[in-house]
């Protein structure tokens, strides 16, 4: 599958932000704010997957490809690479939350985001299970697996994080959409299969939806939330993350010496054989 190349990215991207301000739009106009918090819980979820779907079927149609399977490649993924990531992941969030933190977040901001997810049915659906599963099918089973047969593994991984960064259209979320969507690049580079991806995807926005449940205020960081412990957690994290990557590195280069080589379409440019 070699759908899309760069240039088919950025028109992929386009396409999305059409969709989702239109659909935006229309439910902005059609969705009473009258209805009971529960409706439009249900409502908003239905909304969210109407805004994914539309894109995954223009890239079925933009592709030509009579086969397209959006990348949900099933292949049998080593267990002890799911153990590595069920750790490495929740490092992985407190050190993004460190970082996003630097940024100063307007008021309005944080209550829109405090807002847009609440501990529910609907939520949980919408942001445990719809998003992990559409947003990996369009960023690495889509993006990143076309992106591999027209540039480096490298470059590849990097555009496709941006691209998923991009789709949050906030700089908050995007910093750690870009940080997550590198290391599951990498894992799908050497794998193949969304699967891994899907689950890093499904554990952090797991974990930061039972935080909701956790914290008093729904507008606290995690500074706020820790208090003086802040500080320690945060170094034992980023020890912890470090050795998550390093255990993830070691793990691929011995599990997939050779796969990549196999797997890569055969159109690919000669110039980048050599880095895979």
């Amino acid at each position: 599958m070699s759908y899309p190349d760069l240039r088919e990215t950025s028109i992929l991207f386009g396409v999305y932000l059409l969709v989702f301000f239109g659909v935006f739009v229309l439910s902005e106009t059609v969705v009473s704010r009258d209805i009971s918090s529960v409706a439009y819980e249900w409502t908003s979820l239905v909304i969210y997957v109407v805004s994914i779907a539309p894109v995954l079927l223009f890239a079925k149609m933009a592709s030509k490809t009579p086969g397209f399977d959006y990348g949900l490649t099933l292949k049998k993924v080593p267990f002890e690479l799911f153990f590595i990531l069920a750790f490495t992941v929740p490092a992985m969030i407190v050190v993004n939350e460190s970082i996003v933190s630097l940024i100063p977040m307007p008021k309005e901001t944080e209550e829109s985001f405090a807002n847009m997810v609440t501990p529910s049915l609907p939520s949980f659906l919408s942001v445990v299970v719809a998003a992990p599963v559409l947003e990996e099918l369009l960023c690495r089973g889509i993006v990143l697996r076309g992106l591999l047969s027209h540039t480096s593994p490298y470059k590849a991984v990097t555009f496709s994080a941006f691209f998923f960064a991009a789709i949050h259209l906030n700089i908050w979320q995007g910093i750690a959409a870009f940080i997550i969507g590198c290391v599951s690049g990498a894992v799908y580079c050497k794998t193949r299969s969304i699967l891994p991806c899907i689950f890093m995807h499904l554990l952090n926005n797991g974990l930061c939806f039972a935080a909701l449940f956790l914290a008093e205020d729904s507008e606290a960081t995690l500074n706020e939330m820790l208090g003086g412990s802040y500080t320690s957690i945060l170094i034992l994290s980023s020890i912890v993350f470090a050795t998550g990557l390093y255990a993830l590195y070691s793990t691929l280069k011995r599990r997939y010496p050779e796969e990549i080589r196999e797997r890569c379409p055969a159109e690919i440019e000669p110039q980048y054989q050599e880095e895979l």
